[in-house]
């Protein structure tokens, strides 16, 4: 009978290891099994779309440096303004009076100057630097003839160097009240239409913040806003297809440039701007007109992107095919932000397989 039990006892002990073990097999098989993603979900268009609007290649936009009150206000929005042309003055009775003041002062300044220049030349200063003294002054100090001369020459380099430092300065007042002067005035640096400006009569404040400005208007183009994701796309000379707000026309153009510098919209987006010609952009565009362009990439077709760290020796690739694991060869383009482009070999059912070293392990367990 107890032999009996113990047999029992045994056998459901080698049954409840053998399920824990089953248990634990089929755990580590399901954690090892590879994980797939599909590959459809990081293509690229062949096509990029992307909002903008019209702007100008040459644009001009004024502000003053300074606060005051706006005498001369010559132009309206829409004038054509030529280049050099004042758009805008300030009341400039002070700093004129100041630069006056500045240019009198160098006058005097210079005739000192200029009189001390005539008294070396002349040798007076020499002999304004010795007379003071009586003939035997320097004899009882003890200093010869020879120390004097020194003496009588350093104090004549330090009348002059004094005269140059007092010339150097009234010269440089004048400057800054030149400068000064200046900022009440904003002329056009280009030829064009002015197109915007804070304040519309004279007479009233206009401060730093207050802007004016000037277009070239038979420079228009399509300003648009690219994603960081599709900016490496986008290259100079690729065929754009913009769609102005309120026009029914398409306009097709070509880009004529990507600035390298990425900007942040009030939106939070990151983007880099790209500027899009074309003639009927001039005809049927108005400044800051709104629209949208769709860009054709530069490989002329959709792309796939998948983490670079997926790809091996730059041309093979895990995937899963119909059920079925195999090793794929592909052809590869650039790296964009940690992504591969991969340009043929991959189908739209293809699965990438995220943990290849699992198949590794799964076939050559010893590794």
């Amino acid at each position: 009978m107890k032999k009996n039990i113990l047999f029992i006892i045994a056998t459901l002990t080698l049954s409840i290891i053998s399920i824990f073990a089953i248990l634990r097999v089929m755990n580590t098989a399901k954690k090892s099994s590879p994980t797939e993603e599909t590959i459809s979900l990081k293509k690229v268009a062949s096509e990029i779309m992307a909002d903008g609007q019209v702007r100008s290649q040459n644009e001009a936009v004024m502000h003053f440096q300074i606060a005051g009150k706006a005498v001369y206000l010559p132009f309206k929005e829409g004038d054509l303004v030529k280049q050099g042309q004042i758009v805008v003055s300030l009341d400039s009775y002070a700093t004129q009076k100041q630069l006056e003041a500045a240019l009198n002062t160098y006058r005097s300044v210079r005739d000192t100057f200029d009189q001390v220049q005539d008294n070396n030349k002349n040798n007076y200063l020499d002999a304004q630097q010795a007379n003071p003294y009586p003939l035997n002054y320097f004899n009882l100090g003890g200093i010869g003839n020879n120390d004097k001369t020194n003496a009588v020459n350093d104090m004549i380099k330090r009348i002059i160097d004094q005269n140059q430092a007092n010339l150097d300065n009234s010269v440089i007042q004048v400057q800054l009240a030149n400068y000064a002067f200046t900022l009440s005035t904003l002329t056009s640096p280009i030829n064009g239409i002015l197109v915007h400006q804070d304040i519309s009569t004279s007479q009233v404040m206009v401060t730093p913040q207050n802007t004016f400005t000037i277009i070239d208007p038979d420079l228009l183009i399509f300003r648009a806003n690219i994603s960081e994701n599709d900016v490496n796309f986008v290259q100079e000379g690729n065929e754009a297809t913009v769609q102005l707000n309120g026009v029914n026309d398409k306009i097709i153009g070509t880009i004529l440039k990507v600035y390298p510098e990425k900007i942040t919209l009030p939106t939070g987006e990151n983007v880099y701007q790209v500027d899009i010609g074309g003639s009927d952009i001039k005809k049927l565009g108005k400044y800051k007109q709104g629209g949208i362009v769709l860009i054709k990439n530069k490989y002329d077709a959709s792309v796939v992107l998948v983490p670079s760290w997926l790809v091996l020796s730059k041309q093979y690739i895990w995937v899963t095919e119909n059920g079925t694991t195999k090793l794929k060869t592909i052809k590869t383009g650039e790296t964009v932000g940690g992504n591969t482009e991969i340009l043929d070999g991959l189908n739209d059912s293809d699965k990438i397989i995220l943990n290849p070293s699992s198949l590794i392990k799964n076939k050559y367990p010893l590794l």
